[in-house]
Formats: C-alpha cells, structure tokens, sequence
C-alpha cells in the first residue's frame, strides 16, 4: 500500500452481489474495514438494453476495481526497485516501461 495513500486502505473486496428490480445487478467493493469503496452496475441476464453492461462485463469491472490497491503497491515497487528486460541491450525498453509505470501510478493517484 501506498504511504501517502488518499483512498480507502486495501485490501479490497467485492461485497455480495444485489439483484434489483428489472433485473438490475449491483457488485459492491468494499474496503478492508467494510466501508463501500464504489459500486458497479450491470444488467442482469434477462433484459440487457437498459444502458448497463451485462453481468458478465460488470463482474470483471468489479474485479479490476477490487484489485486496484495491490495493483497499484506492485507498480509502485517495480518503479522504486528498477526493471530490467529481459534481454540485454534492451535499456530503450526498460525506459519506456518505467515511464508506463510512473504514468499509471500517476493516473490512479489522481496526479
């Protein structure tokens, strides 16, 4: 985890799926003290035309989102510790990995 870290600590999880009226799914992710972090909307299986994304799209959007707290610490350690290609003479491609990585960290950082 990040030490200056402005969002909700990890680990997070996704909470127990909700199944609404009209077949609307909602998954919650909820941060390691139980505390909502977001919650995704799909369309359940029988209608699909409501503007939300099928169920199937909105459980991998879930996932994604419920990972991003250790997504984010291993960035943010292979930026500290360096990487190296694997192959030698490749020190262009460990260049523009590492500004991938500083990019990435920088977006879910709000920066």
């Amino acid at each position: 985890m990040t030490e200056n870290a402005q969002h909700t600590p990890g680990p997070w999880r996704q909470g127990v799926p909700f199944v609404g009226k009209d077949t609307l799914l909602c998954l919650s992710i909820v941060g390691n003290g139980g505390q909502p972090v977001a919650n995704i909307y799909g369309q359940g299986t029988e209608e699909r035309d409501a503007g939300f994304p099928p169920d199937v799209e909105a459980r991998a959007n879930a996932a994604l989102i419920a990972a991003a707290p250790e997504l984010l610490a291993a960035l943010e350690l292979v930026l500290k510790n360096g990487y190296r290609m694997p192959c030698q003479g490749q020190d262009d491609g460990d260049k523009i990995i590492m500004r991938y990585l500083a990019a990435a960290i920088a977006k879910a950082k709000g920066e």
